[in-house]
């Protein structure tokens, strides 16, 4: 994240416009038709404004449709390194009523994790998000048990990200407040890692389960959703039923869109994907899983 900060807060308008652009056609020659983006990687008032008019702009002239995250919490830039609550003051302060005045955001995601952003942080940000009419999402328990998971249930977010390290306690509360558990296999998978969300366990206790790539500069360039779809059969212990029902249906009710998209029905978009696949199990059995012939988005052919 902080390798980021200086490309982000120093490039143009027009140049990050490509930059998106670019990685925008790559999610949709793997089938991407509808994309949640984070911004982040700015973590100053005009950066972070900057990256979500980015969004807006390439979501207006791009296939694929975008839905944009404020996550001006997703770590303190150098500046704020000694002094953590100025800069979450500035985030409840100024970012967070600027984003909102703006109105190109829908969601507030903070990254609730030892070392970055504690319990009591996270429940401000996010609740000046919610009086600023920004839906609650939540970064929580990645990499260690810190109580996020059932700050999430607390706050009725729409979902919680990551969960590599949820305890029972953070799995009920998810269950019990009907928090999307929003799993990111591609992350465990890019950094060498073997410790994999509780899929299972998740699914048992009654969480609904979305599937992502968490494309990111730093612990997951993976673009390509057949290739999630495999490692959450390999290791999340998903059947292709659930993982696919997650990729679609699920995710597009995490971001509050079901009604246009995530299933193939009367009245909503004919985004389709056309497989060249006998059974839906071939995803995984013919690893990585890319074998899409055609790409549909609004029922125009783009692939």
């Amino acid at each position: 994240i902080q390798s980021s900060i200086e490309g982000v807060r120093n490039a143009s308008l027009e140049d990050l416009t490509i930059m998106v652009n670019r990685r925008m056609d790559n999610f949709l020659k793997f089938g991407t038709t509808t994309i949640e983006a984070k911004s982040g990687y700015g973590l100053s008032t005009e950066s972070e404004l900057k990256s979500l008019e980015v969004l807006r702009n390439v979501s207006l002239k791009h296939e694929i449709d975008i839905v944009p995250t404020f996550m001006g919490a997703h770590t303190f830039p150098s500046e704020y390194s000694e002094d953590h609550e100025s800069y979450v003051d500035l985030i409840c302060n100024e970012m967070i009523p600027a984003v909102a005045e703006q109105g190109i955001a829908k969601f507030c995601d903070v990254f609730c994790e030892k070392g970055y952003f504690n319990l009591k942080q996270t429940k401000r940000i996010l609740n000046i998000g919610k009086i600023h009419n920004l839906t609650s999402r939540i970064h929580a328990d990645e990499f260690q048990d810190s109580g996020a998971a059932e700050l999430a249930g607390e706050l009725n977010c729409i979902s919680a990200d990551h969960l590599m390290a949820v305890n029972n306690i953070g799995i009920s509360s998810l269950a019990q407040n009907r928090v999307i558990g929003t799993l990111l296999p591609g992350t465990t998978f890019f950094l060498g890692s073997h410790r994999y969300a509780p899929a299972r366990k998740l699914i048992d206790a009654g969480v609904e389960i979305a599937l992502a790539t968490d494309f990111n500069p730093g612990s997951s360039h993976i673009q390509s959703m057949p290739f999630i779809l495999v490692l959450a059969c390999l290791f999340l212990e998903m059947t292709i039923e659930e993982a696919i029902k997650a990729s679609t249906w699920q995710g597009a009710v995490s971001l509050g869109i079901e009604k246009t998209v995530g299933s193939i029905e009367i009245g909503k978009k004919a985004d389709i994907i056309i497989w060249d696949l006998d059974k839906p199990i071939d995803i995984v059995y013919l690893c990585p899983g890319d074998n899409i012939n055609h790409v549909f988005k609004n029922g125009k052919q783009v692939i």
